[in-house]
């Protein structure tokens, strides 16, 4: 399966966690700004932002996740990730996983990856929950920093399931 990574980062944590997931997954990495128009030649797709402000999407993707929503992702996996802070925006942590899981789903893909929310404690109000579920991978360094690793191999594990299966 061929796997795409896109992210969007300003102070290089998306950043490092697009090119950890890429290296685990074997993907290919690039971010937003200059690679966006090869997102159709993946299976799977991953995406991500960290969420910045009140919940705004990180300053990348400003333009193309207008972009995003134009492609023909039909038939296509999308799987979304992030950074956050969930301490001092627990009502807006991780919005922007839920911006971009909306776009790739209203340019046809289907949303891979969810995580229970349970494992983000506090994490009660933000955008990117739905159905009691975090709809992808959400990282806090600056607060939870030990639970990333934890966060992230569970997440990779529930992505090769999901494909697997062809959910």
């Amino acid at each position: 399966m061929k796997i795409g990574v896109f992210y969007g980062s300003t102070t290089g944590d998306t950043e490092e966690l697009a090119k950890k997931l890429g290296e685990r997954l074997e993907a290919e990495v690039y971010n937003v700004e200059d690679g966006l128009e090869k997102i159709e030649d993946f299976e799977l797709i991953l995406l991500g932002s960290s969420t910045w402000g009140l919940g705004e999407i990180q300053e990348d993707w400003w333009v193309w996740v207008n972009v995003l929503k134009t492609l023909d992702l039909r038939g296509k996996k999308v799987g979304v990730f992030g950074t956050g802070d969930s301490v001092s925006y627990s009502e807006t942590f991780a919005n922007a996983l839920a911006v971009l899981a909306d776009a790739a789903t209203e340019a046809g893909a289907k949303i891979v990856g969810c995580m229970d929310k349970k494992c983000y404690e506090g994490v009660e109000k933000s955008r990117a929950i739905r159905e009691d579920k975090l709809i992808g991978l959400a990282v806090d360094q600056i607060n939870q920093p030990k639970l990333t690793e934890k966060r992230v191999e569970w997440w990779i594990e529930s992505l090769i399931c999901e494909t697997k299966r062809g959910i």
